[in-house]
């Protein structure tokens, strides 16, 4: 996680996503503040949210082809999910991130893995 972190300075945090719904694991970027950072209950439910949207995407592949990624835009920020073999992954990026270069930088290191 740490090297997806550090891979480029727009990404904020990488979270694990649970098999059964919610977060196994968090790693957050000193640039996050804070205030800005979700408590227990809200990473539960994102986890959850995003391991039900990855698992939707899978369903549609029949159609589109392999899920690269599902990308969340928000005022404040976005939130890019990915899977990782069995594991999803939800990467915070701030509102200016280029998330299919970021896709990019997360794939060359994961193929390293």
């Amino acid at each position: 996680m740490q090297a997806i972190l550090g891979c480029d300075p727009s990404i904020l945090s990488v979270f694990v996503l649970a098999k059964e719904g919610g977060v196994s694991a968090v790693a957050r970027s000193s640039l996050l503040p804070d205030e800005a950072q979700a408590d227990q209950q809200t990473l539960h439910q994102l986890g959850s949210v995003a391991t039900v949207i990855l698992s939707a995407a899978a369903k549609a592949e029949k159609i589109f082809g392999e899920t690269e990624f599902i990308l969340g835009a928000f005022k404040d920020g976005k939130i890019l999910l990915l899977r990782v073999k069995e594991q999803g992954l939800a990467v915070r990026l701030s509102p200016t991130a280029n998330a299919e270069l970021i896709y990019g930088k997360i794939s060359k290191i994961l193929a390293l893995a």
